[in-house]
């Protein structure tokens, strides 16, 4: 029972890291072109992150403004039900 465990485990195992080492051979070749793209990725990831930063700061911002307004607005309206007849 272990062997028919085994036989194709180690089968789908060797299947499945073959491409990953044509993969490894292949980049070598280009690794010149590689690098700039990895550092063009890394630069793109970078100006994200930046952006995030400044729109989460942005709606930090945003949100403050509204609780404002919002907390403005119930007593506003608060006053109006109080000076109501009901």
């Amino acid at each position: 029972m272990n062997r028919l465990l085994l036989i194709p485990a180690t089968i789908s195992v060797l299947v499945v890291s073959t491409p990953t080492w044509a993969q490894t051979s292949a980049g070598a070749s280009n690794a010149q072109h590689s690098d700039s793209i990895v550092q063009m990725h890394n630069e793109v990831r970078a100006a994200n992150a930046a952006y995030k930063k400044r729109v989460q700061a942005a709606d930090k911002v945003r949100n403050e403004e509204v609780a404002k307004a919002r907390s403005e607005r119930d007593k506003a309206i608060a006053a109006a039900h109080s000076g109501a007849p009901q």
